[in-house]
């Protein structure tokens, strides 16, 4: 009824209904509830087996350790490449002024043609070590991400794997589900330890006990006088005598028929 204007015999009283359901899945290995139970928003419902998760969690742990040591051992590769490459260039520096000197003394009539022969071929093999060493410290940068300096756990595959350790901890700590709010547990009589879920599957329902609401029905004529934030007044056949006070809150856009599947 709303505010002494109107009044309606088709009426729904209405309490949010949750459904529970694992996010993760596996066998269940303790209930903490029983049908028709009230609890409390945090209060354990059941839990499935973990174990399976710790063990999921363990391997996370144990992958990101070993791409933060692939990372390290990179970085010293790359350290390792620029050594090279210095090395390379020195020895291709000393190699190809001996060139020189061998070439001016083959000029002189002091050494062979052997001998400018062996200083050319070393100066060749010195300015290839130092290119394949070049392409060592490429290499080792492109395995870094292109940025030598950045932290370890900046490197995609660190990253990726500690994504892979968030997810673990994460599925770990889901295998005990609680309660999402106060209200009473519905439909639960036949759940039991040691079924076997999975992720998603409605196991019962949870009937909210603090959001409570009424569906009234009026007819067309009866809407131009009922407005929203009026107060309204609502008893039921269940509690004669009784009257409990409200406000509309909205009103539809269409009947119940209308939203219906055969309209």
């Amino acid at each position: 009824a709303g505010g002494g204007q109107e009044s309606t015999e088709n009426a729904n009283l209405h309490q949010a209904r949750i459904s529970i359901a694992p996010t993760v899945g596996g066998r269940v290995v303790s209930v903490g509830v029983t049908e028709l139970q009230q609890v409390k928003a945090g209060d354990v419902l059941f839990q499935v087996d973990p174990e399976p998760y710790r063990i999921a969690l363990a391997q996370a742990e144990a992958a990101l350790n070993g791409a933060r040591i692939q990372v390290e051992q990179t970085k010293a590769a790359y350290q390792q490449a620029l050594a090279s490459v210095k090395l390379a260039q020195d020895d291709a520096a000393y190699l190809n002024r001996e060139l020189d000197r061998q070439t001016a003394l083959s000029a002189k009539g002091v050494a062979t043609p052997s001998d400018v022969d062996n200083a050319r071929h070393l100066a060749q093999q010195a300015a290839e070590k130092e290119t394949l060493a070049q392409l060592n410290v490429t290499t080792a940068l492109a395995a870094l991400g292109g940025n030598a300096d950045a932290p370890t756990d900046a490197h995609p595959a660190v990253a990726a794997a500690l994504a892979e350790l968030d997810r673990a901890k994460y599925n770990l700590s889901v295998t005990t589900v609680t309660a999402p709010a106060d209200g009473v547990v519905y439909q639960a009589a036949s759940f039991r330890q040691g079924a076997m879920l999975t992720p998603g599957q409605t196991v019962f329902a949870l009937v909210e006990s603090g959001d409570v609401w009424v569906d009234a029905n009026f007819k067309e004529t009866q809407l131009s006088d009922i407005a929203v934030g009026q107060p309204a007044e609502v008893t039921f056949d269940l509690a004669p005598g009784r009257h409990f006070s409200g406000k509309v809150e909205a009103i539809g856009a269409g009947t119940g028929a209308e939203f219906s599947l055969l309209p």
